[in-house]
């Protein structure tokens, strides 16, 4: 009776949440027939973390050509530097990935001399990309064939060769970029960008006319900054990029507290952002007086904890 059932049914039983992945192994093993609906969920979402004993399952999985096409999201982390051990499973690796057309998330964290594990691969249904490769030509491989590409996330420096001149075709859909600043300038202008986040460098005048060349208002900004060079920056944000909704702008060195004149200073320059909710400036975090109309420091006192750099908090504003 069960496999007289069509496979919609099926997927929704396999998904509810009264069955387990232990039940679906076994479920799996009843009939053959009931193998692809089981691999389609189980397989669906994969993460892998290397770990320095034997295992079983990973040699297994890559070698298993039948699970690639049901893979969507798949993570894969290496936490050792070192590559050439790791060659023959590298290799299987490349080849799995090649044949996971229909992977809409990617995870790969890896030494970024191993970017060729990508060479070959194509997925077209790619939205989010987050990887420790420098941007070289084995990542615009996959960059220039993912058209529905939404987010990425590199955290390697751009790789200094020809490759830029694949630049203009990859990425049109891009709308949130996290990385160096090196491959910011070269990702966010000419695309809809709307979410910023710079690792790295403090900010400079030429990287911000960089990004002030998205599509698209860019709307939350995290990057570091030099106090010293706070006002002039929020000087040109609010000349660049007036639309911001969500601003973060560490320092190296977090400030405890600023004098009056810096504070009304800073504030002034905040009125010229009509969207803004969220503020944090050097480790300050700011907020909006209703009352008397003007972006305001909260009492210092040393217990505060209005006045933390919260990742929790960040991730809050800009989910």
């Amino acid at each position: 009776m069960l496999l007289q059932l069509p496979n919609e049914v099926l997927d929704t039983i396999a998904e509810s949440n009264a069955i387990s992945a232990k039940d679906l192994t076994a479920l799996s093993r009843v009939n053959s027939c009931l193998l692809p609906v089981s691999r389609r969920i189980l397989y669906r979402s994969t993460a892998i973390r290397l770990s320095p004993g034997p295992d079983a399952f990973l040699p297994a999985f890559l070698a298993n050509s039948d699970i690639g096409s049901f893979v969507t999201s798949f993570s894969f982390t290496c936490p050792f530097d070192a590559t050439e051990p790791f060659l023959p499973l590298y290799q299987q690796l490349a080849m799995a990935l090649s044949g996971m057309p229909n992977i809409v998330v990617a995870d790969l964290q890896l030494p970024p001399s191993s970017s060729w594990v990508l060479r070959g691969c194509r997925w077209p249904l790619l939205q989010a990309f987050r990887s420790s490769f420098q941007l070289d030509n084995n990542v615009l491989g996959v960059l220039t064939h993912s058209s529905l590409l939404q987010s990425i996330e590199m955290t390697s420096n751009f790789l200094p060769g020809d490759c830029h001149k694949s630049l203009t075709k990859c990425c049109p859909s891009l709308n949130h970029f996290i990385g160096p600043p090196q491959v910011a300038a070269l990702l966010v202008p000419g695309r809809p960008v709307e979410r910023v986040h710079v690792l790295g460098t403090d900010l400079t005048p030429g990287l911000l006319d960089k990004l002030a060349a998205s599509t698209r208002p860019i709307e939350v900004l995290e990057a570091s900054v030099d106090y010293a060079h706070l006002p002039h920056v929020l000087r040109q944000l609010r000349h660049n990029m007036s639309k911001l909704v969500h601003v973060r702008l560490p320092s190296r060195i977090p400030i405890e507290r600023v004098s009056w004149a810096e504070e009304d200073e800073i504030s002034a320059l905040l009125e010229g952002f009509s969207r803004l909710r969220s503020v944090e400036l050097c480790g300050l975090r700011w907020k909006y007086d209703s009352c008397r109309r003007r972006w305001i420091l909260p009492t210092f006192s040393p217990s505060s904890h209005e006045l933390a750099a919260r990742e929790d908090d960040w991730a809050s504003w800009t989910a």
